[in-house]
């Protein structure tokens, strides 16, 4: 087995594990899956090189949590509690030869293979794609990708959006990689690779880098662009696994969670940005929220951070209440692995007003009803409205970072309200009990508001000003 630094293009190492169809890492990195065909699976430890164990299946994929292992035997989809090492239930294919999982953990794609005589692929209802929705454990879905039937590997991009799809060359052909839309689990294109067989790929944690490799030759596929580049390799590889990397926090790294702007404050909901930051999509199963989520923690000045949601690009949290004002630092693992340092700027207050869509509807509802503002639905003078916020800062009372308060807490200052320019009656402000780090702000429509569909709203306190949203009111 041949190490690759893909930064470099050249071959740094080799482990010694006999002849392999197929690479699965486990989801923090630390150990390979070596299939050795019928044999099963030798298990490596990546940092030593050494073999710790064996199993009775071979290649796969691990959900995002990394408690099941999907593999491919015999005519079947085996899945397997990696923690016990036992097959715990075995799902009916045509004849599999690879598998793929969503980040979000719902499907697992398989690629089927059927050896046809003289070396031919063409098999016109052959389904060489079958898609497993892995809460039923059933197949949801096939495709015949042109009624071929040397369909060899799938890999899912990061952000879950493209599955890609590759098929072996044969007589007078080229490998042929399919471009599938995961949410529409429909084929949307293809191309070709370079000549000479491919069996294997890979994708970048960027999501923007294609690896294949068959024969001999790696093979370099820039997304955007199309373009492609490789290299001759020694030996006969068929499969890639790449090493996961760290995670990598962006430049602005920490943004407030209802406006995405770098300005957060203690106890607000916040979002962290990066890449490679979450193993796939989790959310909160509810409260108090984890510190860790699939294996992902968050810290903020050494302080574990309740956590929201994760993603490969985004981890949305609650900035611990214990992170005191001024500068701070951010580090995000997963699993072993660990960024950068970086310093943020936390704020006493840093008022955001949720939206509903792009074009900036404010998230605010009337307070008895909690029915959404919208123009069909518009608020009136004198009616009380709720206004969703985050980052309005210390509050009256006791309170526990990743929990919402019991009863409503209220803000230590009274923030300032206006409706379409008009300051308007504030009835509460302060933390809700619907979720920890969401604040509400109960405010009266002024009168004389003039009518629109789109009237501004912004909510001021300490000094700081909100971001401006809209809301329907007649």
């Amino acid at each position: 087995m041949a190490i690759i630094d893909t930064a470099t293009n050249t071959v740094t190492g080799r482990i010694n594990t006999g002849p392999a169809d197929d690479l699965v890492l486990t989801p923090d990195g630390t150990k390979l899956h070596v299939s050795i065909g019928r044999g099963g699976d030798l298990v490596v430890d990546v940092a030593t090189g050494q073999t710790i164990a064996a199993l009775p299946r071979s290649g796969g994929v691990f959900s995002p949590d990394g408690s099941r292992l999907y593999t491919t035997y015999r005519s079947n989809v085996s899945i397997i509690d990696a923690a016990a090492n036992q097959v715990v239930g075995e799902v009916p294919a045509i004849s599999p030869s690879a598998v793929a999982i969503t980040p979000d953990g719902r499907r697992v794609y398989v690629t089927n293979t059927l050896d046809l005589p003289g070396g031919l692929c063409n098999a016109p209802d052959f389904e060489g794609l079958q898609i497993l929705d892995t809460q039923s454990g059933r197949m949801r879905k096939s495709l015949k990708l042109g009624g071929r039937s040397c369909v060899v590997s799938v890999v899912i991009s990061p952000d879950g959006r493209r599955a890609y799809v590759a098929e072996e060359a044969y007589v007078n052909s080229l490998p042929i990689v399919h471009v599938i839309d995961v949410a529409t689990e429909e084929q949307i294109g293809n191309f070709d690779l370079s000549p000479g067989e491919s069996y294997g790929l890979a994708i970048s944690a960027d999501g923007k880098t294609l690896f294949a490799v068959g024969n001999s030759r790696f093979q370099i596929v820039d997304l955007a662009s199309g373009r492609m580049d490789g290299f001759t390799i020694a030996d006969d590889s068929v499969r890639i696994a790449l090493r996961p990397m760290p995670p990598a926090l962006a430049e602005v790294s920490l943004v407030n969670g209802a406006t995405f702007e770098a300005k957060v404050a203690r106890g607000s909901l916040a979002s962290v940005v990066g890449t490679g930051l979450a193993r796939g999509w989790q959310s909160a199963a509810g409260t108090p929220l984890p510190t860790s989520l699939l294996d992902t923690r968050v810290f903020i000045n050494g302080t574990p951070a309740p956590i929201v949601f994760t993603s490969d690009g985004q981890v949305n949290v609650q900035v611990p209440w214990e992170a005191g004002a001024g500068p701070a630092s951010l580090r995000v693992t997963r699993g072993p692995l660990s960024s950068e340092i970086r310093t943020i700027t936390i704020d006493d207050v840093a008022p955001g007003i949720f939206v509903m869509d792009a074009n900036g509807t404010g998230a605010i509802t009337r307070a008895d009803t909690f029915q959404l503002i919208t123009p069909q639905n518009p608020a009136r003078a004198g009616d009380l409205l709720t206004l969703f916020m985050t980052g309005l800062g210390g509050v009256k009372g006791a309170v526990t970072s990743g929990q919402a308060p019991p009863s409503p807490a209220e803000t230590m200052e009274a923030p300032r309200v206006t409706i379409g320019g008009a300051v308007a009656e504030v009835v509460f402000s302060g933390l809700s009990t619907q979720y920890p780090g969401l604040y509400q702000v109960n405010v009266r429509v002024p009168p004389g508001v003039s009518a629109g569909a789109a009237v501004a709203v912004a909510v001021t306190i300490a000094g700081r000003t909100s971001n401006i949203v809209t809301t329907a009111v007649r």
